[in-house]
């Protein structure tokens, strides 16, 4: 159906004489009268107008394969672009899957140290004048002596002097989070070059 044919056809589903269809889209008839008949078509102006009034895609009124009402064929897609979309959701997933191993190893690192300290009962006093510390109370608690005590992880870390171990834990567990979101934020970085570039 060529689209001299389209046009009629919609005028007439509208229940339009040419001089209100060429009305609507701001023409005169004589041009409407034109586009009809095959003697020239519509510019891309017009065209955008007729889409949007009435509702039809422009690749719709200008390819002949395609009628008014039929629903359009889906492209298919050339056999390196499908591979390219798995490759990117393999990417994608490869980011996920590591991150969220990174901050789950932390995790449970952290966890068991503070079930050990838990169970252990690990315990670290601190002389808060002398900064004299120890696991235990001999040699520090006397007459006016200002204590500081702490059990549990924060006992462990202290007594085997693990807190650089604890902060690359963490450190790893928040390089996991970043690997994991890493590829929202190329997206987002994208979008931000675009805008930036219409500016």
């Amino acid at each position: 159906m060529t689209t001299s044919e389209k046009l009629q056809k919609i005028r007439r589903r509208e229940g339009l004489t040419q001089e209100q269809f060429a009305e609507k889209i701001g023409v005169s008839r004589q041009a409407l009268s034109k586009w009809e008949s095959g003697d020239a078509l519509p510019d891309a102006v017009n065209l955008m107008s007729i889409s949007r009034i009435f509702n039809v895609s422009i690749d719709r009124l200008l390819n002949d394969s395609l009628d008014l009402d039929e629903p359009a064929p889906e492209p298919s897609k050339p056999q390196g672009e499908r591979v390219s979309e798995w490759s990117k959701i393999g990417k994608k997933l490869i980011c996920r899957v590591a991150g969220a191993i990174m901050m789950a190893v932390s995790a449970l690192i952290i966890i068991v140290m503070s079930v050990y300290a838990s169970v252990t009962g690990a315990t670290w006093v601190e002389d808060v004048a002398s900064g004299v510390s120890g696991n235990h109370f001999s040699g520090i608690v006397g007459d006016g002596v200002t204590v500081r005590v702490s059990t549990g992880l924060k006992a462990l870390l202290y007594e085997y002097n693990l807190w650089w171990f604890f902060w690359l834990l963490i450190v790893f567990a928040a390089a996991g989070a970043v690997v994991c979101a890493l590829p929202e934020i190329k997206k987002l970085w994208g979008k931000r070059k675009i805008l930036r570039g219409r500016n």
